[in-house]
């Protein structure tokens, strides 16, 4: 029998607020943090990349960004670290994971003799340690799964703490948006020039975006518990899905849960024409496999696709719309929800109050990685 995980404290910072109620307080109020990006100190070859495209870039970005990425995304991710940690024990056996797809690389991704020695994900872990108590960590991992960042990470938790490695494991996870992401993103032709509009017959594309999230997993008994959490490698592209997403098909069978069916999915949801196609059909397929057609919302249209931390920032959303027993939109005007789509109850134009105890969270990612997790609220 597996023990029971719960989250026992979480943080964010995003492009809407520094704190997880601003930020649900956005998803509820219909309120984006999409801006034009400012390139002004970009240097010279990405501005002239930009400035053959279609459109000039946009993102979500958070404010207050220091001198290079490495302090900006250390010390942001120390503060939310430091509100997650402050009743902890400090002779717990601790665990610390970074998820991130590029970590501070934009500090050295401009170097033409770049060494071999330098991770630019690792550096950020240990800036980030230094920043934060002492505390004896047992366990340190970073793990870059691309978009599943998230889900990968917290599956490692949930075998640390199982396997009893750990009594407690904090997740710290972002990522920031420069010239060299915004670049490689736009030479795939994924980015959108206005808006992401996920599952609606309008989308073009994925906005991207920045946030730092942390959370602390443990035995100790709180008011939301991780019921599991599942990742899958189908390996069918490096970009992209299998058609029928068998990936993330997979890991929702595999999903260990205590209860018959999530009161409502936040989905991956990137608005690009291929994974709003693939994960409309899965979730049209775990509607029928749970016999119950579950309410489908999104993030990314208000704080961006935040790579990395994507799947903790559904998270915490999750747990604030479980919180608030209301479940948040996908901004989309009335009847714009594509008309194609297979699976029932998207959120369209507004939020709206129900009765929610649990929530399926889903992403898909580079390389073939897919996950899913399901968390609940206890006192519902």
């Amino acid at each position: 029998m597996k023990s029971r995980i719960y989250i026992e404290a979480f943080d964010c910072v995003t492009s809407t607020g520094a704190n997880p109620e601003l930020f649900w307080s956005a998803l509820d109020q219909n309120i984006s943090g999409v801006n034009r990006t400012n390139v002004d100190a970009w240097p010279d070859r990405f501005q002239k990349f930009w400035s053959d495209q279609n459109h000039s870039p946009i993102s979500c970005t958070i404010k207050n960004h220091l001198t290079n990425a490495t302090e900006t995304l250390s010390t942001f991710l120390s503060k939310s670290a430091l509100k997650t940690l402050n009743d902890v024990n400090p002779n717990s056996k601790m665990g610390i994971i970074f998820s991130s797809t590029k970590g501070a690389i934009e500090d050295f991704v401009w170097e033409e003799n770049l060494s071999n020695d330098i991770d630019p994900l690792n550096i950020v872990l240990v800036e980030t340690i230094k920043k934060l108590p002492a505390f004896t960590w047992t366990l340190k991992q970073v793990v870059s799964n691309s978009c599943a960042s998230s889900h990968a990470s917290i599956a490692l938790a949930q075998k640390w703490i199982e396997a009893g490695a750990c009594d407690k494991v904090l997740i710290i996870a972002g990522d920031l948006i420069g010239p060299f992401i915004h670049s490689g993103f736009q030479t795939l032709k994924a980015l959108s020039g206005e808006m992401a509009r996920p599952f609606q017959d309008e989308r073009d594309g994925l906005v991207l975006g920045e946030a730092m999230t942390a959370i602390l997993l443990s035995n100790k008994e709180s008011e939301f518990e991780l019921l599991d959490c599942q990742i899958f490698n189908e390996a069918h592209t490096v970009t992209g899905a299998s058609p029928e997403g068998r990936g993330l098909l997979e890991c929702i069978k595999r999903l260990r849960i205590e209860n018959p069916s999530p009161d409502f999915a936040i989905a991956h949801g990137t608005a690009t024409q291929l994974n709003d196609q693939i994960e409309d059909l899965v979730l049209s397929k775990t509607q029928k496999l749970f016999d119950r057609p579950f309410y489908i919302t999104g993030t990314k249209w208000s704080v961006g696709h935040t790579l990395g931390a994507s799947g903790s920032v559904d998270l915490i959303a999750a747990m604030m719309s479980l919180r608030h027993q209301r479940v948040f939109s996908l901004n989309a005007k009335a009847g714009v929800v594509n008309t194609q789509c297979l699976a029932q109850n998207y959120m369209s134009d507004k939020s709206q109050p129900a009765k929610l105890e649990s929530a399926l969270i889903t992403s898909l990612g580079f390389g073939g990685t897919n996950g899913a997790l399901i968390v609940k609220r206890h006192g519902v």
